[in-house]
């Protein structure tokens, strides 16, 4: 979908792929930066995380301690960790390169998003802001659920606005929204917007 949103004519249909990629790179190296210079520093939600996601790779128990399996938090996050830990041994460094790879999902979804909605001048001023927003720069090195909830709402919005009505396109937003909930139970309730536009 193109709009006509730009009356000076700085970004258009032939030049948006270009500074698309441009904001792309420019996240990359900025949160490559970063992770070379921040080391992860699990605290708080994120020691928690951490806790629960080691015992789960090492014991198949999710909770605090092996022996007292806990249904607290939403598992998601805390998953998804513990299949690096299984594989990687509990390093940090795998779950450094899963967030750079979801950040990035995470921005080109905004833009996408926002170039369907609203044009490409709103979609590129998107992009800017998340590439250099400081606290989405810092979730580079945090673990937490945050990052993983908000790239799999806007994977489920794309997947509703902009591919194709297909029965497996329904079925794949269906798994992107289970595994939302269980990353942060909300999603049941903000998923609620299908009521209103069905």
């Amino acid at each position: 979908m193109q709009f006509i949103d730009n009356p000076y004519g700085i970004i258009t249909s032939k030049n948006y792929s270009r500074y698309f990629m441009y904001i792309i790179a420019a996240a990359l190296i900025v949160r490559i930066i970063w992770a070379l210079i921040i080391e992860v520093a699990p605290v708080s939600d994120s020691n928690a995380y951490d806790v629960f996601a080691q015992n789960l790779s090492q014991h198949g128990v999710y909770g605090w301690k092996p022996d007292q399996p806990s249904a607290y938090w939403a598992v998601g996050t805390s998953a998804i960790y513990s299949i690096f830990y299984s594989v990687f041994g509990h390093s940090y460094i795998p779950i450094v390169v899963f967030n750079l790879v979801i950040s990035i999902l995470f921005i080109m979804l905004s833009m996408k998003i926002s170039e369907y909605w609203f044009g490409y001048s709103v979609s590129i001023a998107t992009g800017m802001i998340l590439a250099f927003w400081p606290m989405q720069i810092q979730f580079t090195t945090i673990l937490a659920s945050e990052l993983i909830f908000t790239t799999l709402m806007l994977l489920s919005l794309y997947l509703l606005f902009l591919r194709s009505a297909r029965f497996g396109t329904y079925v794949l937003i269906g798994v992107v929204f289970a595994i939302t909930a269980y990353t942060r139970p909300i999603a049941c309730f903000s998923h609620s917007y299908l009521l209103f536009y069905y």
